[in-house]
């Protein structure tokens, strides 16, 4: 995906969350394409932390809102 210009959207509703406060931590995935494990070319969209993040491998960014179980996001 190297200096491609692309779209995604996805309607996400997670019925349960991983995060580091309750002692259980692992990444919730929505989105991954990955060829090679090389930065900028692997794009994954995750929820860790209960936040969604997007990232090329190795350069994430996490969104704001806190998600919550049992309810739909765009």
């Amino acid at each position: 995906m190297a200096l491609t210009s692309f779209s995604l959207f996805a309607w996400v509703k997670a019925t349960s969350l991983h995060n580091t406060a309750t002692g259980s931590y692992s990444d919730n995935a929505i989105f991954g394409q990955c060829q090679q494990a090389v930065q900028d070319e692997c794009l994954h969209i995750i929820v860790r932390n209960q936040y969604i993040y997007l990232g090329f491998f190795a350069d994430d960014i996490s969104g704001v809102t806190l998600l919550s179980t049992n309810t739909w996001y765009h």
